[in-house]
């Protein structure tokens, strides 16, 4: 049985913006990458103030508990952080803030893309309804 980091425990038994949100709402993006075959599929939305802060993230997720822990943790980082802010969060620091093992680091990769997708596609949806 593997063992898990106790960052990763704590999110994963306690997520954080676990869910989606309702399809009336305002200046966000939603990426969906990967496949439940592969064994990580991950649906990521991310959304983003008038001024253009991340103020929400939800997200459905099927993986193991170090990619559910990814999804939590940011959606606890990122709000309050503007998109090139959320950026640098989004590309590399997950992996090393909850010491995932490197052998499930890939699934680690399709959380990160899905995040920069939906905050693409968020803050273009932003700048749409200025």
């Amino acid at each position: 049985m593997t063992e898990y980091p106790a960052a990763v425990l704590r999110h994963f038994r306690e997520p954080v913006g676990a869910g989606v949100f309702a399809p009336d709402q305002l200046r966000f993006g939603t990426a969906a990458l990967g496949t439940v075959k592969s064994g990580t599929k991950v649906v990521f939305q991310l959304g983003l103030s008038a001024d253009g802060l991340v103020d929400r993230v939800g997200w459905l997720v099927f993986g193991c508990p170090s990619t559910v822990a990814c999804c939590s943790w940011f959606a606890d980082m990122l709000p309050g952080h503007d998109v090139s802010q959320a950026k640098e969060l989004l590309h590399g620091q997950v992996a090393d803030a909850l010491s995932i093992p490197r052998d499930v680091r890939t699934r680690v990769l399709v959380v990160e893309d899905a995040g920069m997708m939906a905050l693409r596609l968020a803050d273009e949806d932003r700048q749409k309804t200025r």
